[in-house]
């Protein structure tokens, strides 16, 4: 089989995205741990669903989550895995 056109240069295409959206100034903003996300839309995700199903259907690009969670102090020098569910492309995960 031969390749398709695009991916002759999809992995430069992805990189320069991927280098495009880590300089992004919005995105610097958000991902800072002391933003303000306080006015934030809040979006409830399951194992079963994607952003476009929760009113987003177009959305085509960057999607910035947080969520705040609790480890109880027993769990330390523990193994912990975290099931990230669903993703398209690409994931940065920050703890």
């Amino acid at each position: 089989m031969g390749r398709r056109a695009y991916e002759d240069d999809y992995e430069e295409k992805r990189i320069e995205w991927l280098n495009k959206v880590a300089n992004s100034d919005l995105l610097k903003q958000s991902i800072d741990p002391n933003a303000d996300d306080s006015n934030w839309d809040e979006m409830h995700i399951d194992n079963k669903s994607v952003w476009e199903t929760k009113g987003h259907p177009d959305l085509d690009g960057c999607v910035v989550f947080r969520k705040t969670i609790e480890i109880p102090a027993t769990w330390q020098n523990k193994s912990i895995i975290l099931n990230m569910g669903k993703i398209k492309d690409h994931d940065i995960t920050w703890v």
